[in-house]
């Protein structure tokens, strides 16, 4: 913590969490583009205090152990002014499937897309202070993106949640999704279907970064150059992953992240 204070990273809250040896930070709001420095720059010295203390190695990884649970990156956004939150919440509800090629951008992070864990679960949905849902409204115009996690590039899945929120407050998109008070997996059809919940979060990056592909607005609000760039080199690096035995893809992310 004085590292980070001397280093002018502001820390909110840290407190442990329920993994062996996990820890939280809450970081202090930010403009994105800063948000996005102070991440990175918080992770490069909690991995080298980590390594100067010998054995210990710190790590980002969504699921470290498998029997316990994973590790995200949560974000948290507000509005202001607050009007036109609904707008923006359908916007980014709206391209969620794909945005998760950002977010989730590897298979490790797919092993946090579970139910009942309070990771934000399986279904596209939302609800105030509901953490089965992949976006959970705080309070007011404040929320909170539980689907994403330390694999990602932070600016680019800032880039994508907050450019597909702005072009929904641009399209005046109507938010179709209404708020889930509930574990969305504990429904019935057509009690998920009476709250606008009708599809899936994807199991797989493939699936998301199919989901990307198709997706051709969000793919206009990144830029044609970053989509191309992006897939090209995330689907070679998942090729490349799946041809490792599990025990040295872990290895391999684990060093990395």
């Amino acid at each position: 913590m004085t590292k980070l204070k001397h280093s002018d990273i502001d820390i909110q809250q840290f407190h442990a969490e329920s993994a062996p040896g996990q820890f939280e930070f809450v970081m202090s709001p930010l403009a994105p583009v800063a948000a996005a420095d102070a991440l990175l720059a918080a992770r490069e010295i909690i991995v080298s205090l980590a390594a100067k203390h010998g054995r210990l190695h710190a790590t980002f990884l969504p699921r470290a152990y498998p029997e316990a649970p994973g590790t995200g990156a949560h974000v948290h956004f507000s509005l202001m002014p607050p009007d036109r939150h609904e707008s923006f919440l359908a916007g980014i509800l709206k391209h969620l499937p794909a945005i998760a090629a950002f977010t989730y951008p590897n298979d490790a992070s797919y092993e946090r897309v579970v139910d009942s864990v309070w990771a934000g679960g399986t279904w596209i949905a939302w609800g105030t202070q509901n953490r089965e849902t992949p976006i959970r409204r705080i309070e007011n115009s404040h929320y909170e993106v539980k689907c994403m996690d330390g694999l990602a590039n932070p600016y680019f899945a800032l880039g994508a949640i907050l450019g597909a929120g702005v072009q929904g407050v641009l399209d005046s998109e109507v938010l179709t999704f209404k708020d889930c008070k509930d574990d969305p997996a504990n429904l019935s059809g057509d009690d998920r279907a009476a709250l606008g919940i009708t599809s899936q979060f994807p199991k797989t990056f493939d699936a998301a970064l199919d989901n990307l592909k198709n997706d051709t607005q969000l793919r206009s609000i990144m830029g044609e150059s970053v989509y191309s760039t992006y897939s090209t080199v995330k689907t070679e690096e998942s090729r490349m992953l799946k041809e490792m035995e599990p025990a040295d893809r872990r290895a391999w992310l684990i060093e990395r992240y």
